[in-house]
């Protein structure tokens, strides 16, 4: 009985796409159309994984979400090299666990990116040296809820 209420959840994504953009040529300072094998804003490849235990009272569940790195946007201006956003490949763990006091109210405790994954980085035509990082920091919160 122990192990009723067990469950696992997976997915998977991929998506292949084709994209124009106009990037400006350095040597020539022309812009020239460049096509690439991706879409804007979304990966070619993206996991999700889970396991959750809802037994009695008590509910825990702990989650991976991997995804492949994207272009989010990319800034052209006739003066100035394309900056080019990029968010780098992300795997990231979380929890959530939850005791019912009643059918209405809970306590509960989760955490999200457990390992303080960095999902953007920015540079200009050359991935090796970005300009700036942004980082999502790890969150735990702990507090009742309450289901209506």
């Amino acid at each position: 009985k122990a192990l009723q209420g067990l469950g696992l959840n997976t997915t998977a994504t991929f998506l292949r796409g084709k994209n124009t953009s106009y990037e400006q040529d350095p040597a020539t300072r022309q812009m020239v159309p460049v096509k690439s094998n991706y879409l804007i804003s979304q990966p070619s490849k993206m996991y999700n994984f889970q396991v959750y235990w809802d037994y009695r009272r008590f509910t825990a569940r702990v989650a991976v979400n991997a995804r492949d790195s994207f272009r989010r946007t990319a800034s052209t201006r006739s003066n100035l090299l394309p900056i080019v956003q990029i968010n780098a490949p992300l795997e990231q763990w979380s929890f959530k666990t939850t005791y019912r006091l009643t059918r209405t109210w809970g306590l509960f405790v989760s955490g999200r990116n457990l390992s303080r994954e960095y999902n953007r980085a920015i540079y200009q035509n050359r991935p090796e040296l970005p300009v700036s990082y942004s980082y999502r920091g790890m969150s735990l919160m702990g507090g009742a809820r309450c289901d209506f």
